[in-house]
């Protein structure tokens, strides 16, 4: 019997190794900048609070919604959809499964 039927594929979004978010004075722009370049970007807290949190790694961004004092809701995904869009050059999408055992469930077993 596979895994897999009880489990879900989880999409997470990072940040280029190269890609550093710099926050500006007003926190309505940020700046990431990388080896191409930097890019600036109009933002709010949610978009900010996601970029930061897409620097170090992978993250689903269901979880940032629930960010304390960004302000949740099912209208933050139409707020970073476009920006992800704009800076796509600068996302690495990667599709894990919800299972947190990960790969060493079959070895414990």
């Amino acid at each position: 019997m596979s895994d897999t039927g009880e489990h879900q594929a989880v999409h997470l979004w990072s940040l280029g190794e190269d890609v550093i978010v710099v926050g500006g004075d007003d926190r309505t722009e940020t700046a990431l900048c990388g080896r191409r370049g930097a890019q600036r970007i109009a933002t709010n807290d949610y978009v900010r609070e996601a970029l930061y949190r897409m620097s170090p790694g992978p993250v689903r961004l269901t979880n940032v919604e629930y960010a304390p004092g960004v302000g949740g809701g099912a209208h933050i995904h139409l707020q970073l959809g476009p920006v992800l869009r704009h800076m796509a050059h600068l996302v690495v999408r990667t599709i894990a499964m919800d299972d947190l055992w990960g790969p060493l469930r079959r070895c414990i077993r």
